[in-house]
């Protein structure tokens, strides 16, 4: 439903597209894992955002904020994956008082993603356990 807003998202994770980092010429140096890891990371946690916030109403609506978030906040919905805080930050910007409903709503669809309870855990709990769960470790 909002993957198509999430595709348009990745060309932003990192001021280049996942095809960018995963492509390279026989004479460039093939990305490192934790660069691959990072872009899978926030592609992912972007998605999952967006999914979230899509109770917000259409997909206009979910666009408005993310705009909002950007222009007036400076926070992309790539904040969730390397500034968790700065994007909560920018939520209760916008929203006051109605941002703990989004937090939590949120970090609700991030933990059925990662299938962990949510209990007791924050946005940067569920994204420090995102980039454990991408690990080479933790693939093997």
């Amino acid at each position: 439903m909002y993957l198509t807003l999430a595709g348009k998202l990745a060309k932003k994770v990192n001021n280049s597209t996942s095809r960018d980092v995963l492509a390279h010429s026989d004479d460039s140096p093939s990305p490192s894992e934790n660069e691959v890891d990072d872009v899978a990371v926030t592609l992912a946690l972007s998605k999952t955002v967006i999914r979230a916030l899509s109770f917000l109403g259409p997909k206009k609506v979910v666009e408005s904020v993310l705009d909002i978030l950007e222009l007036e906040h400076a926070v992309s919905v790539n904040d969730v994956a390397r500034k968790p805080e700065a994007f909560v930050s920018g939520i209760e910007s916008m929203f006051g008082a109605g941002s703990y409903v989004i937090t939590k709503i949120v970090c609700a669809e991030i933990a059925k993603d990662l299938g962990v309870p949510r209990e007791g855990k924050t946005l940067l709990d569920l994204v420090k356990l995102a980039r454990e769960k991408q690990t080479p470790q933790s693939r093997s």
